[in-house]
């Protein structure tokens, strides 16, 4: 009996370990993200994930690091993680959101916003970059509507150009 014993706190130490090691490089990764030493906070995100392979938060913190880094592909990969975890993160469809529209995929992209919009309508740069996305598809009516949007929630960039795009 004392030995399963042994053997059970041995294991329940062993994967507190593993998760507080995971916990310990995120924290890491954070500290070296505000720092602005992107590469040294990949790596942290990236060796959490090692560790700890459903830690969504460092998906996410990775996907903003690709993005930084212009690699979209990886971004767009690791946002995709975080969905699958937790399909109600509205900051991961709206990164994938922007990744998607940064490689041209305005489609993709403006699915994404509308999921950000559905989570929380005030979200005013989900309705900005949704705007944008559908100017590029030329649906100008459409990104009118949005452009207003976005300015009504505060967002001055598309007060600007909603005057200079939908008034005239």
């Amino acid at each position: 009996m004392k030995t399963k014993i042994i053997l059970f706190l041995f294991l329940i130490a062993g994967f507190y370990g593993t998760a507080q090691d995971a916990n310990e490089l995120y924290i890491k990764g954070i500290q070296s993200f505000d720092n602005k030493k992107y590469n040294e906070a990949l790596d942290f995100f990236s060796r959490s994930i090692d560790k700890s392979p459903d830690f969504e938060e460092a998906y996410l913190k990775r996907g903003a690091c690709f993005m930084i880094f212009h690699d979209f592909d990886n971004a767009i990969n690791d946002f995709n993680k975080v969905i699958e975890l937790n399909p109600h993160n509205e900051l991961a469809y709206y990164n994938r959101g922007l990744a998607f529209k940064n490689i041209g995929k305005f489609n993709p992209a403006i699915l994404d916003f509308n999921e950000v919009i559905k989570a929380n309508e005030k979200f005013g740069l989900a309705y900005f970059y949704r705007a944008l996305s559908k100017m590029e598809l030329d649906d100008f009516k459409g990104a009118c509507v949005d452009f207003s949007k976005a300015a009504d929630l505060g967002v001055e960039t598309a007060a600007e150009l909603y005057k200079y795009t939908c008034k005239n």
